[in-house]
């Protein structure tokens, strides 16, 4: 059971301050996949409850002020301050004064990844409990967030109360034709109110997307780690050398071609979550790599294939952004080409492996970005990259305990020819060892 929920009984409001606040007060309770995320401790009376007492009109309108960028606007790898993102995507920046569960809500393309952690409120003399994480599919988490919005919406006009912001935002966002939603992603990606930004920088945004390619829209901008304009069009004129690059490259796409048709007949897991979809890609590869033979048999079928994408790679020096840093497209023989950029082999051979995997997933696309974001796709290829260089299977055999000290994990990097982060990840995920401290 996948689902968040909102549920709710109005209150009488028994003297609240503003017209909003008293026809919204209510009893709140929020469930994720069953589990009550606003049971409190009420410390005055030393009991529990399953919600929290509050006007939910401030909630409903830090949620439509924040509408696209809670749905699009991803945690990028390596950001350096999580506290403006958190503003975005929170409900502890929705409280304003009132008690609130310290919610996460946490886009990743198709999915939304729901955080909650226990805290204590002093003021309120409440305590939240409880600390969980849930992965729900995207459209029924904004569903379930749209209906909440309706539902004060409503509320608002039954008690005679029109034209405030939250009516005025929700009706933009219900009504935005197809133009305008088009703007409101891109925006939104980005982390903006699309509803508030300066004239100038909407028209020089609109300008700037209308250049990118559609196919690579939603990852140039859920990818992008800055909202400047000059820097985007860094990125942009990056993406066009990484194009011409590709186009120029003439290396035949038969068997590359073939991988991927015959992985267009592979059942795989296409409704599952990024990663998983992202090991059973490269389990699956290996299994054709290797005629169904034990995964390791596979390791020199896999250096010559990657000796083949290498050679699909362009010469010209491409030093890529910090929004993307590899690009795969179609070259001109109608194979793929990859563009990358990486300091070090065993990052280069990272990128590689994560650019072969968004190649290879079966999709219409004919081009695409990695980032450092967490979307769907890039998740998905993380995940194919990680266990294509270093399988799952093959690091259980290799260790003999369940500690792994830094020296064993660096002996282990130089084996499978990555880092040692990618293998301490690797044992996490898994959960095939800790790594000790020496």
């Amino acid at each position: 059971m996948n689902r968040l929920e909102f549920r709710f009984d109005w209150e009488d409001p028994d003297g609240a301050q503003g017209a909003e606040l008293r026809a919204t007060l209510a009893q709140l309770e929020i469930l994720v996949n069953g589990t009550t995320i606003t049971r409190v401790i009420d410390q005055r009376v030393r009991s529990w409850r399953e919600y929290v007492v509050l006007p939910i009109y401030p909630l409903a309108e830090w949620l439509v002020s924040h509408w696209w960028a809670l749905w699009l606007e991803p945690e990028r790898s390596g950001a350096p301050d999580p506290v403006p993102f958190l503003q975005r995507h929170s409900l502890v920046h929705a409280r304003e004064g009132f008690a609130l569960p310290a919610l996460s809500i946490l886009p990743s393309g198709e999915w939304v990844q729901l955080r909650w952690q226990e805290e204590e409120l002093p003021h309120q003399q409440i305590s939240f409990p409880c600390s969980g994480t849930a992965w729900i599919p995207a459209a029924e988490a904004q569903d379930a967030v749209g209906e909440f919005i309706t539902s004060v919406v409503e509320r608002l006009e039954q008690q005679g109360i029109r034209e405030t912001r939250l009516q005025d935002d929700w009706q933009a966002i219900l009504h935005a034709d197809p133009e305008e939603e088009a703007f409101c992603r891109c925006a939104g990606s980005l982390g903006l109110d699309p509803y508030s930004l300066p004239e100038a920088y909407g028209d020089a945004l609109v300008g700037l997307a209308a250049q990118v390619p559609e196919d690579l829209r939603n990852e140039f901008f859920q990818g992008a780690s800055t909202k400047d304009l000059e820097q985007l069009h860094k990125s942009l004129d990056a993406l066009k050398q990484a194009q011409a690059i590709t186009h120029e490259q003439h290396a035949q796409p038969d068997e590359f071609c073939a991988l991927k048709r015959k992985l267009e007949t592979t059942v795989l897991p296409h409704h599952a979550l990024p990663w998983v979809q992202g090991y059973e890609l490269a389990h699956a590869l290996r299994g054709m790599l290797s005629d169904g033979g034990a995964s390791l048999e596979s390791e020199a079928l896999l250096r010559q294939l990657f000796d083949k994408c290498s050679a699909q790679m362009g010469q010209r020096e491409w030093h890529g952004v910090r929004d993307f840093v590899a690009y795969v497209g179609l070259n001109a023989s109608g194979g793929p080409g990859f563009v990358l950029a990486a300091n070090t082999p065993q990052r280069r051979r990272f990128l590689l492996a994560r650019a072969l995997g968004l190649y290879l997933w079966p999709t219409p696309r004919k081009e695409g970005l990695i980032t450092m974001a967490t979307t769907t796709e890039q998740k998905r290829n993380r995940a194919f990259a990680a266990e294509l260089l270093a399988p799952a299977d093959a690091l259980r055999a290799a260790i003999q305990g369940p500690v792994v000290g830094s020296d064993e994990l660096d002996q282990l990097a130089q084996h499978f020819g990555v880092t040692s982060e990618l293998i301490r990840r690797q044992l996490a995920n898994h959960e095939i060892a800790t790594v000790g401290e020496d």
